[in-house]
């Protein structure tokens, strides 16, 4: 499984691409994939849901939008794990392209000659597709879209 980031946001399963719903999925989705791995407190998650008028009841709005992104997601829907007081994304390292672009730059700047730099930065640029972190990259992902 790959979840990409760098332009719009799309997660590759072993089946295709998973057809993610809504823009609070994505939304939610997007927000987990900044920390993969940490988690994200449901107050965060509700800003990045919401950023104008947050529902009444936020713990059981979040609730509600992460049981839709685990079906969405199907079998991987697994890795959204509720850890109070929120959620995280139980990924493996690599399977986000933004965490893979840092590991081939790093890769390139440990290279022991400039045709192995050469082509470890041309892998890394061809994850990139768009603008990272696509629709939300002026929103609640702003800082990590604009980010060297």
């Amino acid at each position: 499984m790959l979840f990409r980031v760098l332009g719009p946001l799309e997660v590759r399963t072993d089946g295709g691409p998973a057809v993610l719903g809504g823009a609070r999925s994505r939304a939610l989705l997007t927000a987990l994939l900044l920390t993969p791995r940490e988690l994200v407190p449901v107050h965060r998650l509700a800003q990045a849901l919401w950023p104008q008028d947050e529902p009444g009841n936020v713990d059981n709005a979040v609730h509600s939008a992460v049981s839709r992104l685990r079906r969405a997601l199907g079998p991987a829907g697994g890795l959204v794990v509720t850890r109070p007081p929120g959620y995280l994304l139980d990924v493996a390292r690599g399977s986000v392209d933004a965490e893979v672009f840092e590991a081939r730059l790093r890769a390139a700047a440990a290279a022991p000659d400039a045709t192995a730099a050469v082509a470890e930065l041309d892998d890394a640029l061809a994850l990139w597709r768009g603008p990272a972190y696509g629709e939300f990259a002026d929103g609640f992902a702003r800082a990590a879209a604009n980010s060297p």
